[in-house]
């Protein structure tokens, strides 16, 4: 009888640490989750690309993605729409790097929209999408300034094919 009651106890002492553990994983996994959502130990970082075209109205596609294998999907911007990413930097390797595709008609283009190397200073980066380039400033205040021109694709061009509307 007293080997049962031993028995017992040793059991109901183990689930207790199993439980105790499973409640340290779960709470560690929470903290760890809302210590990378709430950029703790970095900087939380936006990117704005904003249609600003005054004598078009056909849309732009938009595809954005990181070197952190962030894919994301496309977007169809018409009208003064805007395409918008909110994410947290790398805290230990300023690695964070988001590059988009433009399509316009018959014109593309390919720019790196934040680069944690150049750009960590800023936490907001607006891009003005419109007929004649794409323009860049960090705040709703400040001109933009022209950073890229459209690259015109031809029909031999198969790495970036013409959009056909």
């Amino acid at each position: 009888m007293d080997a049962l009651l031993i028995h017992r106890s040793t059991e109901e002492g183990e689930k207790k640490k199993m439980n105790k553990f499973r409640s340290i994983v779960c709470l560690v996994a929470i903290v760890a989750v809302s210590l990378s959502e709430a950029c703790i130990f970095t900087t939380k970082q936006h990117i704005i690309l904003l249609r600003d075209m005054k004598s078009s109205n056909k849309p732009v596609k938009v595809h954005c993605h990181s070197e952190n294998d962030d894919n994301f999907d496309d977007q169809w911007l018409q009208g003064s729409e805007r395409y918008e990413q909110t994410f947290c930097e790398n805290a230990f390797w300023r690695s964070t790097k988001f590059t988009c595709n433009l399509w316009w008609d018959e014109e593309i283009r390919e720019f790196v929209a934040f680069d944690e190397k150049t750009d960590y200073k800023t936490k907001l980066m607006i891009w003005y999408i419109r007929e004649d380039g794409i323009y860049n400033t960090h705040d709703w205040a400040t001109p933009a300034v022209k950073k890229y021109d459209w690259i015109v694709i031809d029909d031999a061009d198969a790495q970036y094919p013409i959009i056909k509307y």
